[in-house]
């Protein structure tokens, strides 16, 4: 926990309030702090290119945080997009053609203010220092940033080194990661890596409608990496520059915008607190104010977490983009990207409405709201803490871990191979024959395995083997034969706790 890459991340961490939810800043400080050294610890998440000494901020999900993200892609894709039947996938390229960019205005609009500090010559988001003022930076200009910024002169430098500023003027940087095409570099093989993945869906609009014979309103879906070239990214997984984007580009006519607007952002809540499990005082919506908007932006909000130390973070954005952007890549490219309503005479070009989520920050605040440090009081008073990480079931990295009382046990380890075999058919499954018993349970708390199953020397005779469950450690007996699917497991073991 006290590892060199440890603080480097932590160092990362902005210290935006004094308090956050009730807790003091150094409490929640540590809290990070902890969810960081377990994501390394356990698996979860590591430094890219840590035998180099890491690089600009890239990270590596390991063995269980690659489970992790895909059960939340999973849940995401069955939610948005299978169990609609009007929405449908998308798998679109990571360099588009430049003119895309042209047309979307991301090649003239897509920039956030840059800020100078000339004694340690490392560059920051001008907007983010002020807001650790109280100010609104997406709301400022340049100049009322640097006014700002010149009351600050003699506060530490971000960088912690400095004892005082020395600020340059702010000026406006892209975001965009440029790369060439091609053996030559030159202007003309220019080309992006995609700063989002909707405009894929853009360009795509009128081959998924007609293939798919799909009415308004519809909905493309789409997963894939993004790109941005962050002035300063931070706060570990928080903001980075490669990422991965859940997006729905949903298309409906201007008269039910509106109505889809708010749908979606309920829509979007719900699945944060049923399905991810994120508790309901851990998140909120904030609508943004008209000078906030981006380009293309009739309306946004964000529902926004509580993450330790960071405090209100943007989780998930929901735009009504307009007509905005299918109108530019149809004058760009003089295609008529608009839908017909049932005959030549009926043409409109959709409204847009775009609930746009990254997995990075998702998985971050999942870890830490389900994080959580206990006191066991064991039966001679001695208090002893449990590291427990609450993850829903069908969110968590391993859904059962098999155990034999006794690894020496033939019978045990086949009944254990038996259940670990029934269980990857539908779910996932781990076998742990090492340390004692009650370390196992403590390390699959840890990670946030929901039950541990242990087979023991009587389970060869009566054909049942004991679960434990990770939030109340209470165990009950079932039978070896509802390991074969989900459904029947999840039935057997809450009728069993049920009882208790």
């Amino acid at each position: 926990e006290g590892s060199s890459w440890n603080m480097r991340v932590y160092r990362q961490v902005r210290r935006l309030s004094a308090k956050t939810n009730g807790e003091t800043r150094s409490s929640t400080s540590q809290k990070f702090r902890e969810v960081v050294a377990l994501c390394k610890r356990r698996g979860f998440v590591f430094p890219g290119s840590d035998i180099y000494g890491g690089f600009a901020n890239s990270f590596d999900y390991g063995p269980l945080g690659v489970e992790l993200k895909r059960n939340i892609e999973q849940a995401w894709w069955k939610k948005f997009v299978v169990e609609r039947p009007e929405c449908h996938g998308l798998e679109s390229s990571v360099i588009l053609s430049p003119k895309v960019w042209q047309a979307s205005g991301h090649v003239q609009n897509f920039v956030d203010p840059l800020v100078e500090c000339e004694g340690c010559e490392k560059r920051f988001r001008a907007d983010k220092l002020v807001e650790e003022k109280g100010f609104n930076g997406e709301a400022m200009s340049l100049d009322e940033l640097s006014t700002v910024l010149e009351e600050t002169k003699n506060e530490p430098c971000p960088c912690g080194k400095m004892k005082s500023c020395s600020w340059g003027k702010p000026k406006q940087f892209n975001l965009l990661l440029n790369t060439n095409i091609g053996p030559v570099e030159s202007d003309a093989s220019r080309s992006y890596l995609r700063p989002e993945t909707a405009q894929g869906a853009y360009i795509n609009f009128r081959n998924v409608f007609s293939t798919m014979r799909q009415p308004l309103p519809f909905g493309i879906g789409q997963i894939g990496k993004s790109f941005r070239n962050e002035i300063s990214p931070g706060n570990f997984i928080f903001r980075t520059r490669e990422f991965d984007q859940m997006e729905l580009q949903w298309f409906c006519s201007e008269e039910s915008a509106e109505e889809w607007y708010s749908h979606w952002i309920l829509a979007c809540k719900e699945f944060l607190k049923d399905k991810l499990g994120l508790r309901n005082d851990s998140i909120r919506i904030r609508n943004h104010a008209a000078d906030e908007l981006a380009h293309y932006a009739r309306a946004t909000s964000d529902i926004e977490f509580n993450f330790p130390s960071i405090g209100w973070g943007e989780l998930w954005g929901i735009a009504n983009r307009g007509i905005h952007d299918l109108t530019m890549h149809s004058k760009a490219s003089n295609e008529e990207l608009v839908h017909d309503l049932g005959n030549s005479n009926s043409k409109v070009t959709p409204v847009v409405i775009e609930p746009a989520v990254g997995v990075n920050r998702l998985i971050l605040a999942i870890l830490c709201d389900a994080y959580e440090v206990e006191n066991i009081v064991s039966a001679n008073g001695k208090s002893n803490p449990r590291t427990v990480l609450r993850l829903k079931r069908d969110l968590a990295p391993f859904t059962v871990a098999v155990f034999p009382l006794s690894a020496k046990d033939d019978a045990q380890m086949t009944i254990c191979n038996d259940i670990h075999n029934l269980v990857i058919e539908w779910g996932s499954s781990t076998i742990d024959t090492k340390g004692k018993i009650g370390k196992r349970y403590r390390r699959h708390d840890e990670i946030g395995t929901p039950y541990c199953v242990t087979a023991d020397f009587e389970s060869s005779a009566d054909g049942c083997v004991t679960v434990r469950d990770r939030d109340t450690m209470n165990q009950v007996r079932i039978p070896l034969s509802v390991f074969v699917s989900k459904k029947t497991l999840f039935e057997a073991i809450d009728a069993g706790f049920s009882k208790l």
